[in-house]
């Protein structure tokens, strides 16, 4: 029986603590993933360089949240099926 193989795209995103000038990485924070409806779609903690990568996704529009901020909006399609974005997130935040 064969299977239909369905096209997927990955999301990365790297938190970042931003006090005045410094940035550092946010380790061990939740993640949440939502589609453009604002629907959570994937939840994972950050590796320690705040890293979390998104895997099997949907094409579609994406934003992640973590700590109460968003990243800017994150678009994978066929043609560009991987999208990287960042997340900051101001100290005492």
């Amino acid at each position: 029986m064969a299977l239909p193989l369905r096209p997927t795209a990955s999301i990365a995103v790297q938190v970042l603590l931003v006090a005045r000038d410094e940035r550092t990485a946010r380790s061990g924070g939740p993640v949440i993933l939502r589609d453009a409806e604002r629907r959570e779609t994937a939840r994972a903690r950050s590796d320690f360089d705040g890293f979390v990568l998104f895997e099997g996704l949907a094409f579609g529009t994406y934003r992640a949240e973590a700590a109460g901020q968003a990243s800017a909006s994150l678009t994978v399609s066929r043609e560009a099926p991987e999208a990287s974005g960042r997340g900051l997130i101001a100290a005492g935040g």
